[in-house]
């Protein structure tokens, strides 16, 4: 940043706007010059360097050179040109020369962030089509690749990039850069769109919001509250905007969280730097940061914003992507997903990740490993605490018991899968038993077996409608299953009988209508069996499934030998 006096006019109130402008967006001053020098004259020009170089130190700026220069005759060009030579070169050996730990520079965009670009032109050309030009803040923009435009649906194609009037294949960032955009028409985008690339399954890398969570910096002109007529500027975007702080209005000086409500859909990312200007009397009223992009539902009650609020300062005072994302995940209730986190950052978040063993990543959801650890010892608890001669839960029950603990939905399966590799529970058929209680419940999974086969034993042709198995004898299907697969039931048409009870109606056939290899009607086997047909025709078509007797269309014969 250069910033820019005239001696003649000296410091003016849109100086002092401009340096509140500037402090409140976090820039760096790289140098100020006094322009002008030699109209202005010796004891005019050391007069404003003096009051310029003491208004740059009230704000922190003290190390910004401050340069007297005359563009007609030359003086100061040289060494205005040595110093910003210097001020932006990267460091040779880790640190400054003004203490700040690293010289200022232009650092490049961080590997692997996506692209973003401000558009503040927006025309159309002859054989271009539409062109957008702007500021790319971040990533790098390549020709050929598939953009979209924030806020709205609308995608095209780079068919031609310029820098500096040059046509490039790459742009990165920083850079003044014009997109020839193919597949979008110059009414749908505008001054204030971003363009922005598409992650991995081809959605905008980017998010649009009407509502952010922010922490404010309020300057000198007056309080920041729900009260007044506001406006936010934030790239080359602004919008109306309705200011809600959590813990009551911002007096002048002042720092804190807020929700700040915006008309109409704003791209936006963590870290952002905006600008809130109070529009009636048309000052600079505050500045801040935005903490989340993509709130949740306003916090009702005191107990409930003094926890967001603590929570948002977390995110504000985090040193470090790593430490941000950690702090991001908590303000989220300790799970989001990783590629809505990673839109919101303005990156792949992958090396963040690896370098925190507070949280992980579980089927594509961030999660904090102790949020993690409570869901799945949620599941152990609810395991244990069902009791009785059938101490199964079913994954209903236990979605509930985690969801209670704020889990997400889309987790469940994951926490599940780490509570079964604990061994703390057992999956016995789609439900959940508590290692504790295995004996307690397999020996009641014997005796309920075994009073179904008991009441199905005897002489008579037996058969339990399968739902009444679940009914009256306790038996989930999944535990018929066994009974079934080891050959002492038999399922047809939703009745469970025995293989006794097959051979039994054999019997009565060849003693009957069957016998000799007679042919026989449903309704001849029916009145043999004593059955009704609910019960007579699954057994007949067990039979013929079985081999052991045909059908013609008309008749049945008994098959022999």
């Amino acid at each position: 940043m250069l910033f820019v006096v005239a001696a003649d006019d000296g410091w003016s109130a849109q100086s002092e706007e401009h340096l509140e402008i500037v402090t409140v967006l976090g820039r760096r001053i790289t140098a100020a010059v006094v322009t002008k020098a030699t109209p202005a004259g010796p004891a005019r020009t050391a007069e404003v360097v003096d009051d310029v170089r003491a208004r740059l130190a009230r704000v922190g700026a003290a190390a910004a050179p401050v340069l007297a220069v005359d563009a007609i005759d030359g003086q100061g060009l040289d060494e205005l040109r040595a110093t910003l030579v210097q001020r932006l070169s990267p460091p040779s050996d880790g640190a400054g020369d003004d203490g700040e730990g690293s010289r200022p520079g232009v650092p490049p965009a961080p590997d692997g962030s996506f692209p973003r670009l401000w558009a503040d032109r927006v025309f159309s050309v002859a054989g271009a089509g539409t062109v957008v030009t702007g500021t790319l803040d971040s990533g790098r923009l390549t020709r050929g690749e598939h953009v979209a435009v924030l806020p709205g649906p609308t995608r095209g194609r780079i068919r031609d990039l310029r820098s500096l009037e040059v046509q490039v294949e790459v742009a990165v960032a920083p850079a003044r850069v014009a997109v020839a955009l193919a597949g979008v028409d110059h009414a749908q985008v505008e001054r204030g769109a971003v363009l922005v690339g598409l992650d991995g399954v081809g959605a905008p890398a980017g998010v649009a919001s009407e509502a952010m969570d922010v922490w404010l910096q309020v300057l000198e002109h007056g309080p920041v509250g729900h009260r007044g007529a506001w406006q936010l500027h934030l790239g080359t975007a602004h919008r109306p905007a309705r200011v809600l702080p959590l813990l009551g209005d911002l007096q002048p000086g002042e720092r804190g969280p807020a929700r700040v409500e915006v008309a109409g859909p704003l791209p936006v990312r963590i870290g952002d730097r905006f600008v809130l200007r109070e529009v009636g009397r048309r000052v600079t009223a505050a500045g801040g940061t935005v903490l989340e992009p993509s709130p949740s539902r306003t916090r009702r009650g005191v107990s409930e914003r003094l926890e967001h609020a603590e929570a948002l300062e977390a995110v504000h005072e985090a040193g470090g992507l790593a430490s941000r994302v950690r702090a991001l995940v908590e303000l989220r209730g300790g799970a989001t997903a990783l590629v809505g986190l990673e839109a919101a950052v303005g990156g792949p978040l992958g090396a963040a990740l690896e370098d925190d063993r507070r949280v992980t990543v579980v089927d594509e959801v961030v999660v904090e490993r102790p949020h993690l650890e409570q869901w799945q010892a949620a599941v152990v608890a609810a395991a244990r605490e069902r009791t009785g001669d059938d101490p199964v839960v079913t994954h209903d029950q236990l979605l509930s018991a985690v969801e209670a603990h704020g889990c997400p939905r889309s987790l469940w399966p994951a926490v599940l899968r780490a509570a079964l590799a604990s061994g703390e529970v057992e999956e016995v058929g789609g439900r959940v038993v508590h290692r504790d209680h295995l004996d307690v419940y397999r020996a009641g999974l014997r005796a309920r077996q075994e009073q179904l086969l008991a009441a199905l034993a005897g002489p008579e042709l037996a058969f339990v409608d399968a739902d009444r198995v679940v009914a009256e004898y306790g038996l989930a299907r999944f535990e018929l299953q066994p009974l079934v697969d080891g050959g002492q039931l038999l399922q047809r048409d939703g009745l469970v009988f025995t293989p006794d009870t097959v051979e039994r109606a054999v019997e009565v056939l060849d003693a009957g209508p069957g016998g000799g290899g007679a042919p026989f009607t449903a309704s001849d086997a029916r009145q043999a069996w004593g059955l009704t047909r609910r019960f007579a025709v699954p057994l007949l078509e067990h039979l013929r499934a079985t081999g052991r007797t045909t059908f013609d269309g008309t008749s049945h014969r008994r098959v022999t030998g």
